[in-house]
This record gives structure tokens, C-alpha cells and sequence, in this order.
């Protein structure tokens, strides 16, 4: 949670009204352009995750569960989120209006706020 603490609030707005630090996002850039996966590797990641279903095993979920997802994703849309609260009971959806996919990044604050209302809850 430090980390979060550590990165300030941001002020710059990206496409969909998100914010986001351009120095911060310029050094993710910068990593991962270097830290490219391998085509095979990136193939069987996609396989894995097309393959995977664990729909009918959601609601044994016996522990409280929260996700924490960016109106603005387009890599994991928010409605994932809402299948899951359809089927996990004692679930909670935190659902970040001006943010994307890395919405830790360009919400730091309203991120660590959630987190800490379902850790110390």
C-alpha cells in the first residue's frame, strides 16, 4: 500500500477521462518494451485463458471478495465484474469511474481507499 501512497495524485486525462501520470506511464512503456513474450508464450497464455471456465464453481466461494476494476477497461470490461457478484456471495464490486485496465496507476488514491475499506472491514 505504500507504493500507492508513494505515487502522489495525478492530474493528466487520457482518452476515456482517466488519470494518469505521463512519467509514470512513459517508464511502463519503456519496461515493457523491452520485456517482450516470446510468440509461443503469448499463445499459450491466450489458450490458457479461452480454456479456463470456472463459472459453476464461483458461489463455493466461502471467503469475503472483492474486485476492483476501471469503468474505461477495455482489456477486462466491468461487466466481468458484475458475473462475478452474480455468483459469489459476500462479493464486492469496486468500480472506478475515470480509470481503464491499470487503474492502481491512474487512481492510486481511490484504489488504496478501496482496498483498505475490504482489508480492514
Amino acid at each position: 500500500m505504500a507504493y500507492f501512497r508513494s505515487r502522489g495524485s495525478t492530474s493528466d486525462a487520457n482518452a476515456n477521462g482517466a488519470s494518469t501520470s505521463c512519467d509514470l506511464l512513459a517508464r511502463l512503456i519503456e519496461k515493457k518494451s523491452t520485456d517482450l513474450q516470446p510468440d509461443d508464450g503469448y499463445r499459450g497464455q491466450i489458450a490458457a485463458v479461452i480454456g479456463h471456465d470456472a463459472l459453476d464453481r464461483l458461489s463455493s466461494i466461502e471467503q469475503p471478495t472483492m474486485t476492483i476494476t476501471g469503468r474505461h477497461d477495455a482489456v477486462i470490461p466491468a461487466e466481468n465484474s458484475e458475473i462475478l457478484r452474480e455468483h459469489i456471495p459476500n462479493f464486492e464490486m469496486e468500480l472506478i469511474a475515470a480509470a481503464g485496465h491499470l487503474f492502481f496507476m491512474g487512481q492510486p488514491e481511490l484504489t488504496l481507499a478501496a482496498l483498505e475499506r475490504f482489508l480492514l472491514a
